[in-house]
């Protein structure tokens, strides 16, 4: 193979070592690409690995369904080996096409009310709190994100708060867990680190198994409402072990993250953030909810998520791989050889976004959006048909947040931060973040 890249750092590593000086695999990625191009290779351990950047390369690879399971292998342990992630060929296609019936859009009308409750009670708490109070906003929008999956996929019984709970506790061991092996691959968890994960894996499937038993027993008894996600994974699972799987992958894609800093870069740009407030108070009347009918009129909000994706780089790169040989950008590619696609590294390159640490809405104004190649921007993938399955209700959920949050308060940060974007599977903060809010 003759793309452009790097020498193996050694032969049992290959680029790993390099991978880890430049701090994630999205960073050594913008390394690579500002070094070699659009199209670049690497080696991750014995494997040759190439990674595109460029909206062209992006196009020519569009049709391309199946994952290289090898480049997540190591979330396996948290979401299950019968992962939808890791599902290709027809298996994969099967179970997209019957669970992407959960998020039409016919389907996400029906989950506002379910949004606007939980975002509700959100609101509420942080009204009764004293004026100035610090609040620690991952904490807070993450429990608030997992909420919603949980309701919205698996039905009523995570209402209950003693299971929220449960499973909010649970699922935090767990996703810590991941992200201490994805900042450090090589490090082995120690014997207690690898004990609390695997409680807390078990507790985890224990709550979903109730929740199956609870939706079992409402359809049983004809009481089970619309469907949800739940009743098409409890449809086509052929297994318990299937099933579990796809249900924790689905909850791990209701992080949160995506508010966490869309809130944030709100409290650092207070102009942003009253113009979106005025949007609101324009576009709904007093008290009004956003809705199916009305999220249309909220186009700046939209906008404000859009650049919260790209510059926070929320999704920094997914990845695919064909079963034969190909070609791309001009070089052969061999059958099987996974290819990255380097979202991260397009959103933050200057060519496509000038100034592209700045955070500025209007890059997504309309007549902006028709300027651009479309595979300039795809923070929720583009390739195979097999784009995130929930973009819609990610905007839907910020948006139902955003509405009242932004009504009734006005958002600082609390004293001085300095916040860093983690780059991993998605980006996190580097710490908690602690805002405070001014009634308006």
């Amino acid at each position: 193979m003759d793309v452009p890249g790097p020498e193996p750092t050694n032969e049992k590593d290959g680029n790993i070592p390099d991978l880890a000086a430049a701090g994630s695999l999205h960073e050594y990625l913008v390394m690579l690409h500002k070094e070699y191009g659009p199209i670049t290779s690497f080696w991750m351990g014995g494997s040759h690995v190439v990674s595109i950047a460029s909206p062209e390369l992006f196009k020519q690879h569009q049709h391309v369904f199946d994952r290289p399971p090898e480049l997540f292998s190591l979330f396996e342990p948290f979401i299950g080996s019968k992962s939808i992630q890791y599902a290709n060929g027809s298996d994969g296609r099967a179970r997209r096409q019957n669970y992407d019936k959960a998020f039409t859009k016919e389907q996400i009308r029906g989950y506002y009310s379910t949004l606007k409750e939980i975002s509700d009670q959100v609101i509420d708490k942080w009204s009764n709190m004293p004026t100035g109070e610090p609040i620690a906003l991952n904490t807070s929008i993450s429990s608030y994100a997992l909420k919603v999956a949980l309701v919205v996929f698996f039905g009523d019984h995570f209402h209950k708060e003693p299971e929220l709970l449960s499973f909010n506790k649970a699922y935090d061991v767990c996703w810590s867990e991941m992200v201490k092996r994805l900042s450090d691959p090589s490090s082995l968890p120690d014997t207690d680190r690898l004990e609390r994960f695997n409680k807390a894996m078990e507790e985890l499937k224990q709550l979903i198994r109730s929740a199956v038993e609870h939706r079992r027993g409402e359809i049983a008894t004809g009481d089970e409402h619309k469907a949800i996600l739940i009743d098409m994974l409890l449809e086509h699972s052929p297994s318990e072990e299937q099933l579990i799987s796809d249900s924790i992958t689905y909850a791990v894609g209701g992080n949160g993250y995506l508010m966490i800093w869309a809130i944030y870069y709100l409290a650092q740009n207070p102009e942003v953030q009253q113009r979106a407030y005025q949007e609101i108070k324009s576009a709904l009347r007093d008290d009004e909810g956003v809705d199916a009918t009305n999220i249309q009129n909220l186009p700046y909000t939209m906008q404000v998520i859009d650049e919260t994706m790209r510059c926070a780089v929320v999704a920094p790169y997914g990845a695919r791989v064909v079963h034969g040989d190909s070609i791309l950008g001009g070089y052969h590619i061999p059958k099987d050889t996974p290819v990255i696609h380097a979202y991260g590294a397009i959103h933050q390159d200057g060519e496509y976004w000038p100034d592209p640490e700045k955070f500025d809405p209007d890059r997504f104004s309309p007549a902006k959006v028709r300027e651009r190649n479309k595979f300039v921007f795809t923070p929720f993938g583009f390739a195979g048909e097999r784009r995130c399955p929930g973009y819609q209700l990610s905007y839907a959920e910020a948006c139902v947040l955003f509405a009242p949050l932004l009504r009734k308060f006005e958002i600082k940060l609390a004293g001085s931060q300095s916040i860093k974007r983690i780059h991993g599977f998605v980006t996190h903060p580097s710490e908690e973040i602690w805002i405070t809010l001014k009634q308006r």
